[in-house]
């Protein structure tokens, strides 16, 4: 799963991986380490490594809100003496159930669930569990969390994350396309105003099975959660951005399982300007940019250029220009 994620988010444009280290996946229990499978840290280093890209590594111990209880493992709260974050009634609710692992598959009797057609609605410190069938097809699945408040969400075990869509605020600043130039501020380029934060979250197909699978949620704020549900994304073409300065000066584009890349919607190597699905051209352009991908690409599944002398003609810009290539392609 690794590579894929970090091959698409280097294809997104991005040029750094930031990842936390999370004192509770690798410390399971006082004295005993774990830095095999989903947390293999070196291996995932080197992913990142081997993509060409750079790695902030946060080391914690405290990795703050975005992990439940800030990634301090739940056995640290009952050593006597200890004392972190708050003892409070709502986190003593959530370090109970995930200390019984009642979000686990084989943990069906650890706790006697309430059976019910009608759910509680906007109750906060809730655990929820129902039974789902995976998706049909093979695109993309996501959890849609918008009617839910802030919490926790598990899939057959496997933690989805932790969601909190909360709205941004209203700005009459909000921008459709960012400047960054000149001074840096926090409030210089703001973005989806009024919209949630955080509303889809990935779950990996290979955490499915066909039917039985145990969806469990602890609601922490109250929300509705007979309006959770999946959502599927139907890839139907996609973006590049890279510019020569990037550690691997590569574009890589590929479609989904049984489809090629059917047209080229945009291309140009220079200094493009826009975003995915309104790319323009700059005020210097390789004509030939839209033939090299087509050559490179056209009736492909998967294809890669890079930003080469020999691929691109560079005279149309001046030295002083940070050159780089933008694509838009249809999927089919």
């Amino acid at each position: 799963m690794w590579p894929g994620l970090v091959q698409t988010a280097k294809e997104g444009g991005a040029d750094v991986i930031e990842s936390y280290v999370f004192w509770n996946g690798h410390e399971l229990s006082p004295g005993k380490y774990y830095f095999g499978g989903r947390f293999d840290l070196v291996k995932f280093v080197k992913i990142v490594q081997d993509a060409g890209m750079y790695m902030i590594l946060r080391i914690g111990p405290f990795v703050a809100a975005e992990y439940n209880l800030g990634g301090i493992p739940v056995w640290l709260h009952y050593i006597p003496g200890s004392f972190f974050r708050t003892d409070s009634e709502p986190f003593k609710i959530g370090l109970e159930g995930e200390s019984l692992g009642i979000y686990k598959p084989n943990c069906v009797n650890c706790v006697k669930w309430v059976s019910t057609t009608e759910p509680p609605k906007n109750q906060p410190l809730t655990w929820y569990k129902t039974i789902v069938d995976q998706p049909s097809g093979e695109d993309p699945i996501a959890l849609d969390m918008l009617a839910m408040g802030k919490g926790l969400a598990w899939l057959n075990g496997e933690e989805i994350g932790r969601y909190w869509p909360k709205e941004s605020p209203l700005d009459d600043q909000c921008v459709q396309e960012c400047d960054y130039r000149g001074t840096f501020s926090q409030w210089k380029c703001p973005t989806g105003c009024g919209e949630p934060t955080q509303r889809w979250y990935h779950i990996p197909r290979s955490w499915f099975q066909p039917t039985g699978n145990v969806l469990v949620i602890f609601e922490e704020k109250g929300g509705d959660p007979t309006k959770i549900k999946f959502a599927k994304r139907k890839i139907s073409g996609m973006c590049a951005l890279v510019g020569e300065d990037y550690p691997l000066a590569t574009v890589n584009l590929k479609c989904p399982k049984n489809s090629s890349i059917s047209e080229v919607k945009f291309a140009s190597f220079g200094n493009p300007e826009g975003t995915c699905g309104s790319y323009r051209k700059g005020h210097c352009h390789d004509p030939t940019s839209t033939s090299v991908i087509e050559m490179a690409c056209l009736n492909k599944n998967e294809c890669a250029i890079e930003l080469t002398d020999e691929t691109f003609d560079k005279v149309y810009c001046t030295c002083e220009t940070k050159k780089k290539l933008a694509v838009e392609v249809v999927c089919s």
